[in-house]
């Protein structure tokens, strides 16, 4: 019985080479994932607020549990052992196949270059890490492999805890901002063509700049020149009136560039009247139509997609260029 012991025992010994193939794959998706994850923050863009780092730095390293785990399986040298390695390898590819390539294709230049790039390799390396750990458990000899059901249980264990980690992670305040960013900037379109109906129906015309919408000033009376018709245009519904006076002054600031001109929440406002219509009234020249255009300052980070509102109040908009009459209607 010795004897045989002895006889099988350089048989169940796996690979040496896969084996120190496999780990040094392991080490490279572990690498890779937590460097991959520390470049998604710069990448996005700056600054982060401090619990945006803490985040990643406490719940991001969980996805690379199943690498870690698999080296430790693996020093064993065992069936056992070498079964998850295989199980957790397919687990965690299986889960980032689809979620590496989502990532890298979510941002912009120049950030996505080196998202690719990392991201690439690190799938590479996910491919040798799985290759490697399924031939070396595959050579051994067939008495070696009788717990084959670890396969399923560590492909399992990968899935759940990419899974679990993911689920962690609080949300980025980045997207966050970014969508804030496009709902204000629609918010800010909608009042200012309510304004403009207001003017027109005043003046015959829509005003030459949109300076002519601000109040005018104390012991003025309005005219074609300040109407002051922003007041008016702000949302009708809103009851209090401390906010509706802040709101007025914020877009006040806005129109008359006292701040950085036709710029708010990380959005250009630029405003085109056309067709001039011949008039003596103060304010004048008139024109029969308008379009005010809001573009992100830096698309992609400071919002995703452009607007713009003409005569008629019909808001449109467009991912990748100024909007303009032919682009799909804002819901």
């Amino acid at each position: 019985m010795a004897h045989r012991a002895e006889m099988r025992s350089p048989t169940a010994e796996p690979d040496r080479r896969w084996l120190g193939l496999v780990q040094t794959a392991a080490v490279a998706c572990a690498l890779l994932l937590m460097w991959l994850i520390g470049v998604l923050p710069r990448a996005a863009t700056a600054p982060f607020k401090y619990q945006d780092w803490m985040g990643h730095l406490l719940f991001y390293p969980l996805f690379t549990v199943p690498y870690w785990i698999s080296l430790w399986w693996l020093r064993r040298k065992k069936p056992g052992s070498l079964a998850w390695a295989v199980g957790t390898g397919l687990g965690g590819f299986v889960f980032l196949m689809p979620f590496v390539p989502l990532v890298a294709n979510h941002y912009e230049e120049p950030a996505w270059r080196l998202i690719t790039i990392s991201s690439g390799l690190l799938l590479l390396a996910q491919v040798i890490f799985l290759a490697g750990a399924a031939i070396t458990y595959f050579k051994m000899p067939q008495e070696c492999r009788a717990k084959r059901p670890l396969l399923v249980g560590g492909a399992a264990a990968g899935v759940c805890v990419f899974i679990a980690a993911l689920s962690m992670t609080p949300p980025s305040d980045i997207h966050k901002r970014q969508h804030s960013s496009e709902a204000s900037a629609v918010g800010t379109l909608r009042e200012l063509s309510r304004a403009l109906e207001l003017y027109e129906a005043k003046c015959a015309g829509y005003p030459s700049a949109l300076s002519a919408l601000a109040p005018p000033g104390t012991g003025r009376p309005p005219d074609c020149a300040r109407m002051g018709s922003i007041e008016e245009a702000i949302t009708p519904s809103a009851s209090n009136p401390e906010w509706r006076k802040e709101r007025a002054g914020e877009l006040t600031r806005l129109l008359l560039g006292r701040e950085s001109p036709g710029e708010r929440f990380g959005y250009r406002f630029s405003y085109k009247p056309s067709e001039p219509v011949v008039s003596e009234q103060p304010g004048a020249p008139f024109y029969l139509h308008y379009k005010i255009n809001a573009d992100p300052l830096q698309r992609g980070k400071t919002g995703f997609r452009s607007f713009c509102v003409s005569d008629g109040g019909t808001i449109r908009l467009n991912w990748e260029a100024p909007a303009g009459p032919t682009d799909p209607a804002w819901d």
